[in-house]
Parts: structure tokens; sequence; C-alpha cells
């Protein structure tokens, strides 16, 4: 007699297999998707908002930016607008977005104007960061002070000056802008780099020797009360000294 082992028979599954049929109908309806949102109306660029332009018109920014009427806002390439934006030597930064259904915003961070650097018969507008933003043949700002003294050995506009003394340069790049956020160019005509000193010029001719190193928007914010108190009591002439320790000293001239 046969000795027989228990054997066990799984009932046999149906291979699951992939419709086909399902994934055609998904990527019909994604490329149809795709199609209406680059086709239809609705997306059609219809308002470029701009914000944070000083010198450069609306209209500059949006020619400068490439965009053509009758876009689709899916269609525009924002990496390209803000390439084509930063080539303007204006610009500093920019942000830029998509807001839908039809609108494309774009921020603008401008340069600002310090001082006008002579070089050579003409005059390089620099900004905070030492940046040549325009190169003019006449000084045509009054209210923009002059920073003389510089040793230039080249520069290019869009680029930071290059220069020989560069630690100078960085003082009286800290110092220029602690005038324009103390409202101070009009009160000061020009900054002068002489053998590794700063001195300031009036608008109506006081020297200011400043070789401050440190809190230089305070100190400049006591140099500009000083200078109004002189002014209100007309002294236009005379030798004012700002030292490191906090102390203004005004001469007259002898």
């Amino acid at each position: 007699m046969m000795n027989m082992e228990t054997k066990v028979y799984q009932f046999p599954h149906k291979k699951k297999r992939h419709s086909k049929f399902g994934v055609w109908i998904i990527i019909t309806c994604i490329f149809l998707l795709i199609f209406y949102l680059v086709n239809t109306d609705i997306f059609i660029v219809k308002n470029i908002e701009v914000t944070g332009n000083y010198y450069l018109s609306e209209k500059d920014i949006i020619s400068l930016a490439g965009i053509s009427p009758g876009q689709n806002i899916f269609t525009i390439n924002l990496d390209k607008i803000r390439t084509n934006l930063l080539e303007n030597p204006h610009i500093k930064d920019i942000k830029i977005r998509r807001s839908l259904p039809n609108s494309i915003i774009i921020d603008i961070d401008e340069r600002n104007v310090v001082a006008a650097v002579p070089y050579s018969g003409v005059y390089l507008q620099i900004d905070e960061d030492g940046v040549v933003i325009e190169v003019s043949k006449e000084y045509q700002d009054s209210s923009m002070p002059i920073l003389s003294g510089l040793k230039v050995k080249n520069f290019y506009v869009g680029k930071k000056l290059d220069l020989e003394n560069i630690s100078e340069f960085n003082k009286s790049l800290a110092i220029l802008k602690g005038l324009k956020e103390n409202k101070m160019e009009d009160l000061i005509s020009e900054v002068r780099i002489l053998d590794g000193s700063i001195s300031l010029i009036s608008s109506t001719g006081l020297m200011i020797d400043f070789n401050v190193e440190k809190n230089i928007d305070y100190r400049l914010s006591f140099l500009k009360s000083v200078l109004l108190d002189l002014s209100s009591k007309n002294y236009k002439e005379g030798h004012i000294i700002v030292d490191d320790v906090g102390n203004i000293i005004y001469r007259p001239n002898q």
C-alpha cells in the first residue's frame, strides 16, 4: 500500500494586467490641460506691475524685460526676464513672479548714485557698493558729492571700480552711505582722499577732517547738527575736526 503525503493545491489567481488604455487616458488628459492653459485667453498677460523703480521708468523696465504683448503667462521665462533686467547697471536686484490669471509682478531694487568720481576727463557715477552706474562728461548734479583722490586702475560700467587704494575707498563708501542716510548730500560737496586720510568739504567751503573708524552714521548726524548751527550763524569758512572719541572741534580761519 502506497503512503500518500498531504499536498495543498492553491487556487490560481488571475494575473493583473496594467491597462494601457487607462495610462493613455491620463497622458491625453495632461496634454489637453497643458494645451488649454497655453492657448486660453484667460492666461494672456494683460497687466505688468512694476514697483521699486525710481530712475528707470515703468516703460523702460517692461521694454528691458522683453515681455511681448499677448504672451501666455505660463510660457514666459522668468529667469530670462531677470537676466535681461540685470544687464542694466541701474538695477541691483529684482524679484519677479506670476500673479494668476494674467499679471506679472516685477519688484526692482535700483542702485542709488552716491558720488561722482573724476577720472580722465569724465565723471564715474558710483553707488554705495562702488559699482559704476553711468559715465558722464560733466558734473551734472551738484547735490551729489564728488569723491576725489582715488587711484583708479580701470573701470567697467556695471562693475566695481578697479583701484589701488582700496582701503580708503571702502572707508569713503561708508561715509557716502552715511551722508545719504542722514540726508547730508546738500551739505557736503566733496569727499577727499589724500595721503591715506579722508576729509570732507562742506558746500560752504568748510574743511572737515573725518578720520573716523567707528559709529560713522552717528558722527555724521552729529556733524550735520554742527554744520546747520554754523550756517545759521553765517560761519562759512574754517576748519572742523571730527575725532574718533566723539568730539567735533571748529576753528575759524585766522
